[in-house]
């Protein structure tokens, strides 16, 4: 069962464990101290204590660790044959050593029948206590191989029952060879796989995985080989019973500084796999929703504290999803006048699970103004509030588009009120001058009905401009102003008005056409009302990004510079009142200003405003 026991080597073994712990047992009322005394005069290699009796042996037995015990046999004061008996019943294989000066060689023989790892008295030639301590290295040597054997075997045997029994497959490559085979694998991997033991034991790979799998397999082999430690890692296989997806675990067995086997564990994991992918293309296509639908999602759980939010609504807040945000932060994004508003509610969500739906301005991190729809209401699980949900949609366009049909509605409105107001005095004018026409033939009733029609066609003309320019502006180029002025001063009815040009190279971002009429209809304007020849200046504010046109013209009083830029709003006969309007209705598209104030020259002077 054992090999071949080497007394050298139990000594360095025994050596290298810590001193041996020895038991001394005697007599009753008899220590035996010239024993222990005799064995701690060698050295630190001995740790002895001392007892009597066989009841004295048990105890310390209990209560000590022990690697020998050494008894007198003196029957019938100790009979150490008994000492054994009971010592055994303690641990089976505890060497047990006779040291007496009163034995016979029966009494021995019964002794070493019975099992003592020695038996000893005074001898004539050697010292006894130097045999002592012989006999005791070398019984408690055979002890501890014996031990390290049994606990091999035990390790060896749980080994086996969880490699017969576990769920996960498990398998055995011999790397000995010039390939690698495979040497064992448990039942477990035989059910999954649908390969059995006899099938696959001492194959190669090759004769059991396709070409390109065995080149994956023996790379991932030759790296656990090379760094002498477990790898783990995913893998595709093909095998009869089972999906493709495997994760699975080596790890090398070495011997004498040299990697024998690869021991591996195995499990499918192609179910996984397609619920991982599953989740993936669920949560990819919740992205793309909220992406799509501009809505961001939050929850705060009150039981933990715990805050989430989705990418979305960090986009929405033009934060970096990396960013920490709290409610106060996106509460501080609000306008300070709103605050107020996003606090109550979210107080009255918070302490009494009442929703709340509001549409609010947002102040983003990225200086991008937008607007959201915010709603938020209580997360319950079962009958308890556990905290609060909510989503942040971004209604940005969809609050353009309102505020779009609202001036459109406006346009409409004013449009009705020229159409039925402003068209039809010309149109009366036409009709009755026509009617007198019929009767007198005289060219002068004929000429009103063409100047009516000219003032319908203007009319009409500014109607249409006014619809067009009124449309927001999405599309901008870089304009130089100073270019744009000198094109549309080009086009003005006077060949006497002067024009004082000091913009520079000042540049804006606009529409190119729709700025133009702008500028036409401002320097029509002066022109109109300023004389033929009006002087016009054109040149930057000094108190903020824009420009100005001003005239020395008869100006505007200050009561009714408002309401110059209403339709049909003119001072004189020969306009159409529409001219003002429509260099408003221009700036509006831009996200302009507009407004008109006294000029340094004596007339008006129009400042338009880029913000």
């Amino acid at each position: 069962m054992f090999d071949r026991y080497d007394a050298a080597e139990d000594a360095r073994t025994v050596e290298s464990e810590g001193p041996i712990r020895v038991l001394c047992v005697g007599p009753d009322g008899e220590p035996p101290k010239r024993v222990a005394d005799s064995l701690a005069e060698e050295g630190d290699r001995w740790s002895t204590r001392t007892t009597t009796g066989v009841r004295g042996a048990v105890e310390a037995l209990e209560t000590d660790a022990v690697d020998c015990v050494v008894t007198d046999h003196r029957p019938p004061d100790i009979d150490g044959v008994v000492v054994l008996e009971r010592v055994r019943r303690v641990d089976e294989s505890l060497p047990v050593v006779l040291f007496t000066a009163h034995g016979t060689e029966s009494g021995a023989r019964v002794a070493i029948a019975s099992g003592v790892s020695g038996c000893l008295g005074p001898g004539a030639e050697t010292d006894e206590y130097s045999l002592l301590s012989g006999c005791i290295e070398s019984a408690v040597g055979e002890y501890h191989k014996e031990t390290r054997l049994a606990d091999q075997k035990s390790g060896l045997e749980i080994a086996e029952t969880l490699f017969n029994n576990t769920q996960d497959a498990l398998f055995v490559v011999d790397v000995t060879g010039e390939s690698f085979r495979l040497e064992r694998v448990n039942p477990a991997y035989e059910t999954i796989t649908g390969l059995s033991n006899e099938e696959l034991c001492g194959q190669p790979l090759t004769d059991i995985f396709g070409a390109e799998e065995v080149e994956r397999i023996l790379s991932k082999y030759t790296a656990c080989i090379e760094a002498r430690g477990p790898l783990e890692y995913e893998e595709e296989l093909s095998v009869p019973s089972a999906g493709p997806y495997w994760e699975t675990r080596i790890s090398p067995v070495v011997v004498d500084d040299r990697v024998v086997r690869l021991v591996g564990a195995t499990r499918n994991i192609t179910e996984r796999k397609r619920k991982q992918r599953e989740l993936e293309r669920t949560e990819e296509f919740l992205r793309q929703i909220q992406r799509v639908a501009e809505i961001g999602g939050w929850e705060i759980d009150e039981r933990s504290g715990i805050v989430q939010w989705t990418t979305e609504l960090y986009r929405i807040h033009g934060r970096p999803p990396e960013s920490e945000l709290t409610m106060a932060d996106a509460i501080d994004c609000y306008r300070p006048e709103d605050r107020p508003t996003v606090e109550t509610a979210y107080e009255r969500l918070s302490t009494e699970g009442e929703p709340y739906d509001l549409e609010l301005p947002l102040n983003t991190d990225d200086g991008e103004p937008r607007w959201v729809r915010s709603r938020g209401e209580p997360w319950y699980e079962g009958d308890d509030r556990v905290g609060a949900r909510g989503i942040l949609q971004d209604i940005t366009v969809r609050k353009e588009r309102e505020t779009e049909l609202e001036l459109t509605n406006h346009r409409l409105d004013e449009f009705a009120s020229v159409v039925s107001h402003d068209l039809r005095n010309p149109l009366v004018v036409a009709q009755g001058s026509l009617e007198l026409y019929h009767e007198s033939k005289a060219e002068t009733d004929f000429e009103r009905v063409t100047a009516a029609h000219e003032r319908i066609d203007a009319l009409m003309t500014d109607l249409l401009t006014l619809a067009r320019e009124g449309q927001q502006v999405t599309e901008r180029t870089a304009v130089t102003l100073g270019t744009q002025v000198e094109r549309a001063f080009e086009m003005i009815p006077s060949d006497d008005a002067t024009l004082d040009l000091a913009v520079g190279e000042y540049t804006l971002r606009a529409d190119d056409a729709r700025l133009g009429q702008l500028l036409d209809n401002l320097l029509s304007n002066a022109v109109r009302h300023g004389g033929s020849d009006v002087a016009i200046r054109v040149g930057r504010l000094d108190d903020g990004d824009g420009f100005y046109v001003a005239d020395d013209g008869p100006g505007i009083p200050a009561p009714l510079r408002d309401e110059v830029f209403e339709h049909g709003y003119s001072t004189g006969t020969e306009g159409t009142g529409l001219g003002l309007a429509i260099v408003r209705g221009i700036a509006a598209a831009h996200g302009w200003q507009v407004g008109v104030t006294d000029s340094a020259l004596g007339g008006a002077r129009f400042e338009v405003r880029i913000e």
